[in-house]
């Protein structure tokens, strides 16, 4: 390769400061985290300012990543969901963006998870009921509705806060440790229950597309509804539904009839709240959009 000519070598100076002012302007984004005390069971909201590229960052929390989606003009956003499970103490989100000429950008924003407290629920049901957990279909139906929960598509179909999907008055809350019969411990409770009496309308509890409408041996009568951008649905214990994996819904709409199949004590509706997969508490969705 031939020396460089002079001309050349007296712009350099003009290049390599060319080169420093893009450092620096792509530089400037700014991250932010909602809500600012946030406790288990909640939905994080990662705001990313400054830029409209989500293929070039990623937000990763305790060693999983999560993809970023377009926020308006100038922005990004990441919903990632904190479950009862989820211990209080300070976490570190790291946002990385990546760049071709320049080395990658790695930011971190902290955030304290406060303390929260679950009440032990006692379930009464008859032994035929019980008998369900020991089902052989019953873990293969749940590996499937996990794998369908844990899908994620890029836009946002969800409008705004969410409705309740059953008229009648609220009777289990989300995070609750559950003992089924006195002696036979059962899963933490993924959701918010709904008294409603058998045949009694559902509703979307907000716009998406259907994922999946089956029954299955603890949930009964299930249909799982795709917000967007992670966010997911799941109505369980359903007597029967009107929509089919691809329908498109509105928020609102009817689309089943409230049962007792599945695993349940009596008629009254499961809906639950997942962000990529992770089960998060549905009830603030009623009075804060994602």
């Amino acid at each position: 390769m031939g020396r460089m000519s002079a001309p050349s070598f007296r712009l350099l100076p003009a290049l390599l400061t060319g080169l420093a002012l893009l450092g620096g302007s792509a530089a400037a984004f700014e991250i932010r985290v909602l809500p600012e005390a946030p406790l288990p069971g909640d939905i994080l909201r990662v705001s990313v300012t400054g830029s409209n590229a989500p293929s070039r960052f990623s937000a990763t929390l305790d060693g999983t990543a999560y993809r970023l989606h377009p926020d308006g003009a100038r922005g990004l956003r990441a919903l990632i969901g904190l479950t009862a499970q989820d211990p209080p103490g300070w976490r570190s989100l790291l946002i990385v963006r990546r760049r071709a000429l320049l080395p990658d950008q790695r930011r971190t924003a902290g955030f304290l998870v406060g303390k929260r407290t679950f009440a032990h629920q006692r379930l009464r049901m008859r032994r035929s009921k019980a008998k369900l957990l020991e089902d052989p279909e019953a873990r293969d139906a749940l590996l499937k509705i996990r794998a369908v929960l844990a899908l994620e598509s890029d836009l946002q179909l969800w409008e705004g806060t969410f409705v309740r999907p059953a008229a009648g008055r609220k009777t289990s809350s989300y995070g609750l440790r559950r003992t089924i019969n006195k002696d036979v411990p059962w899963d933490w409770h993924k959701g918010l229950d709904f008294a409603a009496a058998e045949g009694s309308p559902i509703l979307a509890p907000n716009s998406g597309r259907v994922l999946l409408a089956g029954r299955f041996p603890l949930q009964g009568g299930t249909v799982l509804i795709d917000h967007g951008q992670g966010l997911v649905s799941a109505l369980l214990h359903l007597k029967s539904f009107s929509v089919r994996a691809g329908d498109t819904v509105r928020k609102g709409q009817r689309i089943a009839e409230a049962g007792g199949g599945g695993l349940s004590t009596g008629s009254h509706l499961h809906w639950g709240v997942y962000v990529h997969g992770a089960p998060v508490d549905p009830e603030p969705l009623l009075g804060r959009a994602p």
